[in-house]
């Protein structure tokens, strides 16, 4: 099953790791047949698709559950709706084929500019969307080098308005850009991470 949900509020704050066992929690408690990996530790078949920054909203997200026996969308729906908490928001559950799961295509941000930031953002944003190249020192964790990330070539749209600043950032096979790199870019401070939202536009799309 594709089970499309929005996440905000305090639940936009857990890892990965921390939202899988969250919903394999709730899907156990839900009473659901979800078929389990084989060996001495075995291990609900969930994904996440797209991981999620930890403290990013996101009203398009994607869940991938494979059951061990027919189950209806809407029972579905209705039994896992009822184990999750505050902040999370199932809002479609439809079948899928497990090894055709959607891919991204796309994801926009947008993000509220703190009024004392605001003066200097609607220039760098025009500066970014204006330049061929935008290139950010990613920094790294303990010994591992720097990494530089051109920013520019996985940005299709770029925009600053009435302190909003909402951004797409295209997703492909080469080195993946981050919310944080463009953050970098305009030379806004990582912190605004936890107040960015984000949709997701999935191929083939699930409608």
């Amino acid at each position: 099953m594709a089970i499309r949900f929005a996440i905000d509020g305090d639940v936009r704050f857990l890892s990965h790791n921390d939202s899988l066992r969250l919903f394999g929690r709730a899907l156990a408690r839900a009473g659901l047949p979800v078929r389990y990996t084989q060996g001495f530790n075995p291990l609900p078949r969930i994904w996440l698709l797209a991981a999620r920054p930890v403290g990013v909203a996101g009203d398009e997200e994607l869940l991938i559950v494979e059951l061990s026996e027919d189950v209806s969308a809407q029972d579905v729906q209705d039994r896992l709706g009822a184990q999750l908490p505050e902040g999370i928001a199932l809002k479609r559950v439809q079948p899928v084929v497990p090894d055709v799961l959607p891919r991204v295509a796309e994801i926009s941000y947008q993000l509220t500019i703190p009024p004392e930031l605001a003066a200097d953002v609607g220039e760098a944003v025009e500066k970014v969307a204006g330049s061929e190249s935008c290139p950010v020192l990613r920094p790294r964790a303990g010994k591992r080098a720097e990494k530089t990330v051109d920013i520019r070539p996985a940005l299709s749209t770029i925009r600053y308005h009435e302190g909003v600043l909402a951004f797409t950032v295209r997703q492909g096979d080469g080195p993946g850009v981050r919310p944080a790199d463009v953050l970098l870019g305009l030379k806004l401070p990582a912190a605004l991470l936890a107040d960015l939202q984000r949709r997701i536009v999935w191929q083939p799309r699930l409608d």
